[in-house]
């Protein structure tokens, strides 16, 4: 895109598109970060990693950022590991072009130019998983899956034969859509504020608890009922706590699969014995499926 922007002779539109956030104190510089992947999703295997992209088939990943001086832009781009310092003099505009990773760039915009400058694209390594989330069609079937690292987001493709199209935040802990009115707030690491028009209520663990269970014994009386497939987004609990236990009624035959889920509590589901056959014999032939070899931890 900057390329375009600077190569181009026809300047209708020039330079980076540059947001301001504008309040009667004055202009805030907003910082971005825009990133193209390759269009290359038929040639992915499902479950793959997205890369980056690259500049040959179409990649493409910007960062722009004010340098903490405010005196100046940065423009880094990831495909070409350099990017650019805008500086701002008396006549107008400077601009020096700096090489190198992410670490590489901060340090010689320091040691060049004696600015600090700040990236959303590093060079680190991804921390282990913390969170996923998995964007499913209205069929059921998953579209795509990103991954939370704390320090990185990742994604992985799972639908490569027809188009898809989602939109969510990348807070890892947003997404859900509350009735006009409604807001929750967490307040602490014990508790959270519930705001219902003008009143507020604080609720920590244990109460926010019993109200989840209780709109979830009044979900199950209402229509429509939840569907039968998983659509929209959801977010996965990795490596779960679970629990089983057989013949606990004898009016009931099967198996008792209870899941820890860290938000909703203890989850229990009640399996016949043909349906806890058939699961056992799904994950076990799954098992034999190769792990991820881009994150071991997974």
């Amino acid at each position: 895109m900057c390329e375009l922007f600077s190569a181009t002779g026809e300047h209708d539109v020039g330079g980076w598109a540059t947001p301001y956030l504008l309040t009667e104190a004055g202009a805030a510089f907003c910082g971005y970060v825009y990133a193209v992947s390759d269009p290359t999703f038929e040639m992915h295997q499902a479950g793959n990693l997205i890369g980056p992209g690259t500049p040959e088939l179409g990649g493409y990943t910007v960062s722009v950022t004010g340098l903490l001086e405010n005196d100046g832009m940065v423009v880094y781009t990831a495909q070409r590991q350099s990017g650019v310092v805008v500086l701002k003099n008396d006549v107008g505009y400077e601009l020096h072009n700096i090489p190198g990773s992410p670490s590489e760039f901060i340090a010689a915009v320091k040691s060049s130019l004696g600015r600090d400058a700040s990236l959303f694209i590093g060079d680190e390594k991804p921390w282990p998983l913390r969170k996923l989330r998995v964007l499913q069609g209205v069929g059921g079937e998953i579209d795509v899956v990103i991954a939370d690292h704390g320090n990185a987001i990742s994604y992985s493709v799972h639908n490569t034969a027809t188009e898809f199209h989602h939109r969510i935040s990348l807070d890892m802990s947003d997404g859900i859509q509350l009735p006009d009115g409604v807001s929750v707030t967490k307040t602490s690491d014990k508790a959270v504020s519930l705001a219902v028009g003008e009143c507020t209520i604080d609720l920590h663990a244990d109460t926010l608890a019993n109200l989840v269970s209780e709109l979830a014994r009044h979900r199950t009386d209402l229509i429509p009922e939840v569907p039968l497939k998983p659509t929209g987004d959801s977010i996965v609990v990795i490596n779960p706590t679970w629990r089983t236990d057989s013949n606990i009624h004898p009016g009931l035959s099967g198996i008792l699969l209870n899941l820890r889920h860290t938000g909703h509590g203890w989850l229990s589901y009640m399996l016949p014995h043909h349906e806890a056959k058939s699961l056992g014999e799904w994950l076990v032939a799954a098992t034999t499926v190769p792990s991820v070899k881009n994150d071991p931890e997974i």
